[in-house]
């Protein structure tokens, strides 16, 4: 009985996170929706974008393997910190579908190109529905 439950636990975490990265394709439109400041300062609770690939990777890599020593240097003028509501568009997706390239849709960087980890899209964002999102 154990096994069987074991099994089926294991069937349903896998199988969601397949699902999760199927979800995510270029060209959709997310909404950030968890609370974000924007506060610049340490210690505040704020969502960011990368303005470079190999800050996004690293801290990527950095949450994956647990390492924040080796991996994850990241000088905070090269974030975006966001506010609720902010949005991006997915433009193409790297890394193995981990990191993703995107476009902010508003705010004062509004139509610049930043990077993001796929798991904070999952996590802090939600999928807008075509005709709710911005034309561009």
């Amino acid at each position: 009985m154990n096994k069987k439950l074991l099994m089926l636990s294991l069937v349903c975490f896998f199988g969601s996170s397949v699902y999760a990265e199927m979800l995510i394709e270029e060209g959709q439109i997310w909404q950030l929706e968890s609370r974000s400041s924007g506060a610049s300062f340490v210690g505040s609770k704020s969502e960011v974008l990368y303005r470079l690939r190999s800050d996004a990777f690293h801290t990527m890599r950095a949450r994956k393997f647990d390492e924040w020593d080796l991996f994850a240097r990241v000088d905070s003028r090269d974030l975006l910190r966001l506010k609720r509501g902010n949005e991006i568009k997915i433009l193409n997706l790297m890394h193995s579908d981990e990191i993703a390239r995107v476009e902010l849709l508003d705010g004062k960087e509004q139509g610049k190109y930043f990077f993001v980890i796929v798991d904070d899209v999952f996590k802090k964002f939600s999928l807008l529905e075509k005709d709710e999102s911005k034309e561009s």
